[in-house]
């Protein structure tokens, strides 16, 4: 699903995850969808690059436990923490295919850990920067913090000890265009990433976690991945499904889809859709609406689902014709940010 997509694939979805027939009124699966970013960046932007202009990290942040990190610990810590932010962002604009070209070397402007935070930069330094790297765009974090946290309980009633750990952050992210040196998004982001394990003797349940690093470094990397899906399209995991029970028909077309066999289903579907049985219409209907919707024929699929929910007013009928307007309306917003040099032809 992931890499160079055509404007009619955009929306295209893949059928053949986690299908759930056992003894359901319906077959569920899992599906993925593109979604748009919050943030279009300007067409012209094909390449970029990333500075990391972040305060070093503080030891006053870090307590596990009240306990102290040495000078070396705090450089391997922040070492990794910056190398994952980058990593994670990198990782998910690769996964999007919106930018063509990424320079993957960092360019280092670090601050000490006892600096102010500076401006943001200016119009000269960001010549500078395009004369070194030739890209269209400079992604920079400003500043950084990161803190890590661990609760411990005693459950008197299960009797086991319960453990939690957090590793919380906020990060300072600029986009700068280098085309006009203007500011093309700037944005703080807070996250937050939680491990829990219970076991009866209390060692065990604190071996459990993660070690310090391995847990800062997995936090960094989807810090880093999260705030890609803000300048960026990105891929999500959705569910759905269609009805399975009525007639012998219903469940025949059902377990074609299992075997991927979506023509032969949908020939079923139809067939239903103009019969007599009133329930068994407007489920025919539906399943024909997430058919359609897998062959990136919204307009279609909302007529189809409207249909249904004419033929038989349920819940389920009408957040999903919600669902497929609310996509419709997003498409034209996709269809700028995975071609944009397209979408106003």
């Amino acid at each position: 699903m992931k890499g160079k997509l055509s404007v009619g694939t955009i929306w295209l979805i893949c059928f053949f995850a986690q299908l759930v027939t056992s003894c359901t009124p319906y077959t569920q699966f899992t599906i993925q969808v593109l979604e748009p970013a919050p943030i279009t960046l300007p067409p012209q932007i094909r390449s970029v690059a990333f500075i990391n202009r972040s305060n070093k990290l503080s030891e006053d942040e870090l307590r596990r436990n009240e306990k102290e990190v040495s000078r070396y610990e705090l450089f391997v810590l922040d070492s990794a923490i910056n190398n994952k932010f980058f990593e994670g962002l990198q990782h998910g604009i690769r996964e999007s295919a919106r930018i063509d070209e990424i320079y993957t070397e960092i360019i280092s402007e670090r601050k000490s850990d006892s600096a102010v935070r500076t401006n943001l930069l200016d119009s000269l330094r960001l010549d500078e920067h395009r004369r070194k790297v030739h890209a269209d765009a400079l992604i920079s974090l400003e500043y950084y913090s990161a803190k890590d946290s661990i609760r411990i309980y005693f459950d008197d009633y299960e009797g086991i000890w319960q453990v939690y750990l957090e590793i919380t952050s906020r990060t300072f992210w600029v986009v700068y265009d280098l085309q006009t040196n203007k500011y093309l998004d700037t944005f703080v982001q807070n996250d937050t990433m939680s491990w829990y394990d219970d076991q009866y003797v209390l060692e065990d349940a604190i071996t459990a976690m993660p070690r310090l690093l391995e847990a800062f470094r997995e936090a960094a990397f989807t810090t880093g991945y999260k705030y890609s899906h803000r300048i960026v399209p990105s891929w999500y995991d959705t569910d759905r499904y269609v009805y399975r029970s009525g007639s012998k028909e219903m469940k025949q077309a059902a377990n074609l889809v299992s075997s991927g066999n979506w023509n032969g289903a949908a020939a079923i579907w139809k067939e239903l859709a103009g019969s007599g049985n009133t329930r068994t219409m407007a489920k025919a209907a539906f399943n024909l609406a997430v058919r359609c919707e897998g062959e990136d024929n919204l307009k279609e699929a909302i007529k189809w689902a409207e249909k249904s929910f004419e033929i038989y007013p349920d819940k389920s009928a009408m957040e999903y014709i919600n669902l497929l307007l609310l996509r419709e309306l997003k498409r034209n917003k996709l269809l700028k940010q995975i071609q944009p040099t397209q979408a106003d032809e």
